[in-house]
């Protein structure tokens, strides 16, 4: 029995350091590590990353991770689009959501959220024209089952989404372009005042959106546009089963 004792406490002391096999290592202290990166306009975060977006004056990355697991975080720039991927793949001992990156960059117009977790706005983003993407369809075999979590203030914001992915935004814009072209995502922008709404709907969830001066689109599957405002010009197609309503 002593001796079964410490075998295992042998194996879990080798589980705890960075050159343990990834399926049985701890991740060990919580530690943070800036990435020294070129400048960069777009965003693809992968599979396991967390990823926080501020406002700033510089292009700054800071890695948060186990000291176990920090080494196993890439972190570069390929023409201009910053990529974010944690290769501690294998999993039996430890949580999936320790890898949290924060990214500080005064302007951006891309950020593809390929990760299971959450893109999240630390304050209120004021870039002029942001394209949101989660979707399947792309070269690369990317995951669209994360969310965004944000607050803008901007010109433009348009999506690109398909599957599971789901929007949830507040602030102001004066153009919403949404696409959603398949898939069971969901767009909550009831606090989202738009003062030009674009949207073809394809999936089967609800589109929520707030619009001022106009509201234009294409309803052509199950899912619904909720709108919570009723614009001056309203052009909207219902094509198949999903309808325009207006919310009181």
């Amino acid at each position: 029995m002593k001796r079964l004792f410490v075998i295992c406490l042998l194996l879990l002391i080798s589980c705890n350091n960075e050159n343990a096999s990834d399926c049985f290592q701890t991740a060990g202290t919580l530690v943070k590590e800036i990435r020294e990166v070129p400048v960069f306009d777009k965003i693809l975060v992968l599979e396991g990353v967390t990823l926080v977006i501020k406002m700033g004056d510089e292009h700054k990355v800071e890695v948060e991770s186990g000291k176990n697991l920090i080494n196993d975080i890439n972190v570069h720039v390929d023409e201009g689009k910053l990529i974010l991927a944690d290769h501690n793949s294998c999993n039996y001992v430890r949580d999936y959501d320790k890898t949290k990156i924060y990214v500080t960059v005064p302007d951006l117009k891309e950020i593809r959220n390929a990760s299971q977790f959450t893109v999240y706005s630390d304050g209120v983003w004021e870039f002029s024209n942001l394209l949101l993407i989660s979707e399947q369809y792309s070269t690369g075999n990317y995951q669209s089952v994360g969310d965004f979590d944000i607050d803008i203030n901007m010109e433009t914001l348009r999506l690109n989404f398909s599957n599971l992915s789901n929007c949830y935004a507040r602030g102001h814009v004066q153009n919403l372009e949404l696409r959603y072209t398949a898939g069971n995502g969901r767009f909550e922008g009831a606090e989202l005042i738009a003062e030009n709404v674009s949207v073809y709907h394809r999936g089967t969830n609800d589109v929520l959106v707030n619009p001022v001066q106009s509201l234009k689109g294409q309803i052509i599957s199950y899912g619904d546009v909720r709108s919570f405002n009723k614009p001056p010009i309203v052009e909207v197609e219902e094509v198949f089963k999903g309808r325009l309503i207006f919310e009181d």
